[in-house]
């Protein structure tokens, strides 16, 4: 079986997270079709390469790779993700704690195993 419809199976109980290719946009549409909440943290782009850079120790070819290709499509990536966009990096650097991603999205959490 197919990974994303079996995340359908989980419905509210899983969060996923993962750097998708632009590419596989009609695949995310597919879950916001569901009952899924899609959420995406965006933030401050300088700031977030130069912490890419600082964490990889690698050159920003690839992260300026994906940027374009989020460029490419931003005004479909912006509505499809427009119940659940979140700035997580200001330009100075600052991070929002999870706990304040969450007052963001009025979600309160409740944790369970899967």
């Amino acid at each position: 079986m197919r990974f994303l419809p079996r995340c359908l199976n989980f419905r509210r109980c899983l969060v996923a997270t993962w750097g998708f290719p632009v590419e596989a946009l009609e695949h995310v549409q597919t879950l916001a079709d569901s009952d899924v909440r899609l959420v995406w943290l965006d933030g401050d782009r300088e700031k977030a390469r130069q912490v890419w850079i600082n964490k990889t120790g690698k050159p920003d070819t690839d992260f300026k790779n994906q940027v374009a290709a989020i460029d490419s499509r931003f005004t479909e990536i912006r509505a499809l993700f427009r119940k659940g966009w979140v700035e997580i990096l200001s330009t100075e650097g600052t991070w929002l704690s999870f706990e304040q991603i969450l007052e963001r999205l009025s979600i309160q959490p409740r944790f369970r195993s899967v």
